[in-house]
């Protein structure tokens, strides 16, 4: 295997070595530059070869999705300062691997990220259908619990209980859902979150039919992005449309609209309701009622703190996430 390149930022090791040790395993090791050029790489798979890659991105080399994928981790590493490990399925004129992924940050002398070091482990299918099953245990498991609740929660005289039996329940399907979408999409950690948020309003819709009329109309973006962000925004949304059914009980209809939408720079999630909109003195990043408490707390670990839109008659609340 040959290694092709040169950089003044990153130098390509030995090849004689390295190459040798590498050769014929599931290890491919290599380095990118901070606009996520190849400088040098050992024994890519995928068909790919070293000569085929110097000098390009993984937009250049891979299918869309996936270099999507991997151009965001490693932007998060750049970013961040922080090593990164995620599963990632690759995908390539009909090649499919999974691979277990390493970055780490190159930065120089003054603490700014100048490149990528990346270690890629190829992992044997039957890995994969172990990760599949366990996904789809859990996913099952979490359904019985829903159901348990939703029993306990038909059976309760008591208003109080009944709620948060039901946001419990809510919150429950959602984690659920996420589970069973990455044992049955084969995903490996990535879920389409148009899909997601669409099934997780209408569950909630489900959820309510019994104790009024509630409609969600959606404008989500239809990308893959990663199953733990994805989890977080289907908690969001859950809670703030539970809350909104709360405060609009007793009304004849309450609709509520959820957007999420890629602006560039950022990605932004929107949920707002035709309600009678929020008291003057409401304030999402002081307010102590249980719901906004894990709204911002949830909100806080994706970096987009809460916001309120006060030109809506509603409610309508806003939150802004680094594309990173």
């Amino acid at each position: 295997m040959t290694v092709s390149g040169t950089s003044t930022k990153e130098t390509a090791p030995d090849q004689g070595g390295l190459a040798s040790t590498l050769d014929g395993s599931p290890v491919a090791v290599w380095a990118q530059d901070v606009d996520l050029r190849y400088l040098w790489i050992f024994n890519p798979s995928m068909g790919l070869s070293a000569e085929g890659m110097v000098g390009k991105t993984d937009h250049d080399v891979l299918d869309a999705p996936t270099a999507e994928r991997l151009t965001t981790l490693k932007r998060k590493a750049m970013n961040t300062g922080e090593d990164v490990r995620e599963t990632v399925r690759t995908l390539r004129d009909g090649h499919d691997e999974t691979h277990d992924l390493f970055i780490k940050p190159v930065m120089d002398d003054r603490e700014a990220a100048v490149g990528v070091s990346c270690v890629a482990t190829r992992l044997p299918d039957s890995a994969l259908t172990l990760a599949d099953e366990a996904n789809h245990r859990i996913k099952n498991s979490l359904l019985i619990a829903q159901t348990l609740l939703r029993m306990q929660r038909r059976e309760s005289g008591d208003a109080a209980a009944r709620e948060a039996l039901r946001n419990a329940e809510g919150q429950l399907q959602s984690i659920a859902r996420f589970h069973g979408k990455l044992a049955a999409g084969n995903a490996h950690g990535w879920v389409n979150i148009r899909d997601y948020l669409e099934t997780t309003c209408a569950d909630l819709v489900e959820t309510f039919a019994e104790d009024g009329w509630l409609e969600v109309t959606t404008d989500i973006v239809d990308e893959d992005v990663d199953g733990q962000a994805a989890l977080k925004l289907a908690l969001i949304v859950s809670e703030l449309i539970t809350n909104a059914f709360k405060h609009g009980s007793g009304r004849d209809r309450l609709r509520v609209h959820v957007a999420f939408m890629d602006e560039g720079d950022r990605r932004r999630l929107v949920v707002e309701d035709d309600g009678e909109g929020l008291p003057s003195e409401f304030d999402p990043g002081s307010h102590e009622g249980i719901g906004m408490r894990i709204v911002r707390a949830i909100a806080g670990e994706l970096g987009a703190p809460p916001q309120i839109d006060r030109r809506s008659s509603g409610a309508r609340f806003v939150f802004d996430f680094p594309d990173s």
